[in-house]
């Protein structure tokens, strides 16, 4: 959120911060709520839509499979005899 732009955060478990953070922002001109969210969805669209999280699980697999020097199989439940 921070590094982004896209907002701001609170301390877990702490309702009195939430409630501060949420006036806060209440506060905050319009145009910069905006200028957050703008920030938020170019965050998402950079780094966390399907397209982009299935590139990176594909990577770090091949990367886990290369390091184990092994091809793992996949099992369809069916036996061979």
């Amino acid at each position: 959120m921070r590094a982004a732009g896209a907002g701001v955060v609170c301390a877990p478990e702490d309702p009195a911060a939430l409630a501060r953070t949420i006036r806060a922002l209440a506060a905050l001109p319009p145009a910069e709520r905006e200028r957050m969210g703008a920030s938020g969805r170019a965050a998402f669209l950079a780094g966390y839509t399907r397209a982009v999280l299935v590139d990176q699980y594909e990577r770090l697999f091949e990367r886990i499979a290369r390091r184990s020097g092994s091809h793992p199989t996949i099992s369809t439940g069916w036996q061979t005899q």
